[in-house]
C-alpha cells in the first residue's frame, strides 16, 4: 500500500550504506538505480504481460549490465514475471517464453550501448572479467574473508556483521522482521518478486571472498521495502500499546538518522 511504500522510501533515504556511497562516483550506486528500475518494470510486466513491457524492462537490465557485470542478475525479476503469468494462466507458455527471450535480446543491445567498448574490445572484456572473477573468489587488498573472528564466515558475515553495520542496529532488525512477515503473509506474487533477484544476488555474492560494502548496494531497494513493511507492521499492530507501536518506528528512524549523520563524513 501507499503508506508502506512511502515508509520504504524513507528507509532507503536514511540507510547508512546508501548515504555513504552516494558521496562517491562508484558504479554500484548507478547499479542500485538500474536494478530498482528493473524490479519496478518487472512488476509492470507482470501486471500487464505484453511484449513491449518486457522489452522496456530488457533495456533497464542492459543498462544495469553496463554499469557492472552483476547487473545481469536483475533479469531474475523478469524470469519471475514470465513464470508467474504462465503459472496463473494469464499467458500461454509460448508467449511468456517469447516475451522473456525478447527482453534478454534487448538487454544485450542496451548493454552494447551503455558499454560499447565491452563489445568493440570483447577479447579484453573477457580477460578483465576473468581477472575480476579471480579477485572476488580469492580476495583483494584485505577486503576479504581472511580476517580472524567467528563472524568471518561466508553468509554469516553478511547477516551478523555487514548488514547490521551498514543499516544500523535499529533498522536491521526491522528489515529482518519485514522479510519474515512478507514471506509468511505475502501472496505468491509478492514472495516471488521479493526474493527472485535478492536471493540470487545474495547467494552469488556471499560465495565470494571479496566483501566491500558497496557490492551490496543493488539489493538495498528491496531490503528497504522489507524495512518499510516491518515498521508499518509494528505501527499498525493491535497487540502493542499504541504508544509502543508508534514509538518504535519513530525511534528506529531517529536512531538511523543520527547514525548516518555521525558516520557519513568518516
Amino acid at each position: 500500500d501507499h503508506a508502506t511504500s512511502l515508509t520504504a522510501m524513507g528507509v532507503y533515504a536514511l540507510l547508512p550504506l546508501a548515504a555513504w556511497d552516494a558521496h562517491f562516483a562508484v558504479a554500484d550506486t548507478g547499479l542500485a538505480f538500474w536494478t530498482a528500475l528493473a524490479l519496478w518494470l518487472a512488476l509492470r510486466a507482470y501486471a500487464e504481460p505484453t511484449l513491449d513491457r518486457f522489452v522496456i524492462g530488457g533495456v533497464a537490465v542492459g543498462f544495469a549490465m553496463g554499469a557492472k557485470f552483476n547487473g545481469a542478475l536483475a533479469g531474475a525479476s523478469f524470469i519471475a514475471a514470465a513464470a508467474l503469468v504462465w503459472w496463473e494462466g494469464r499467458a500461454k507458455p509460448l508467449i511468456a517464453t517469447r516475451n522473456l527471450f525478447a527482453a534478454g535480446a534487448v538487454s544485450l543491445v542496451a548493454f552494447s550501448i551503455a558499454s560499447p567498448f565491452s563489445i568493440i574490445h570483447i577479447g579484453e572484456m573477457f580477460e578483465a572479467f576473468d581477472l575480476e572473477w579471480y579477485e572476488v573468489r580469492k580476495g583483494h587488498y584485505g577486503f576479504d574473508m581472511s580476517a580472524d573472528g567467528w563472524q568471518y564466515r561466508r553468509g554469516l558475515y553478511q547477516l551478523a556483521a555487514m548488514f547490521p553495520f551498514s543499516f544500523g542496529l535499529a533498522m536491521w532488525p526491522a528489515v529482518l522482521l519485514g522479510a519474515g512477515l512478507l514471506t509468511w503473509r505475502g501472496k505468491p506474487m509478492q514472495r516471488a518478486f521479493a526474493w527472485s533477484h535478492l536471493a540470487l544476488y545474495l547467494w552469488t555474492i556471499s560465495s565470494w571472498s571479496l566483501v566491500p560494502l558497496r557490492y551490496y548496494l543493488p539489493v538495498l531497494p528491496i531490503l528497504a521495502v522489507f524495512g518499510g513493511y516491518g515498521l508499518m507492521a509494528i505501527w499498525r499492530s493491535s497487540r502493542l500499546p499504541r504508544a509502543v507501536a508508534v514509538g518504535i518506528p519513530v525511534l528506529v528512524f531517529a536512531y538511523t538518522a543520527v547514525y548516518t549523520a555521525a558516520t557519513v563524513d568518516r
